[in-house]
């Protein structure tokens, strides 16, 4: 398991003991890489421009993918 950030000065820290391998934009190479099945999208407070742009990255793979809306969004 991994995250991503749209931040790309963020590759490489942890969080929670899982390692940011990449930016938005990486999504659809990791996804093959790393043989990704579930892509879960957990964006706090995205815009909706953003939020279709990482759907998009997403949609670009064969993983399946899921929303979770922060407690903003609830």
């Amino acid at each position: 398991m991994g995250f991503v950030d749209g931040d790309v000065e963020k590759r490489g820290l942890y969080v929670e003991d899982c390692c940011v391998l990449g930016s938005w934009a990486d999504i659809p190479a990791l996804v093959d890489q790393h043989r990704v099945d579930l892509v879960v999208l957990a964006l706090e407070d995205a815009t909706g421009p953003t939020f279709r742009r990482v759907l998009s990255f997403c949609e670009r793979t064969t993983a399946r993918i899921r929303w979770y809306p922060t407690r903003s969004r609830l």
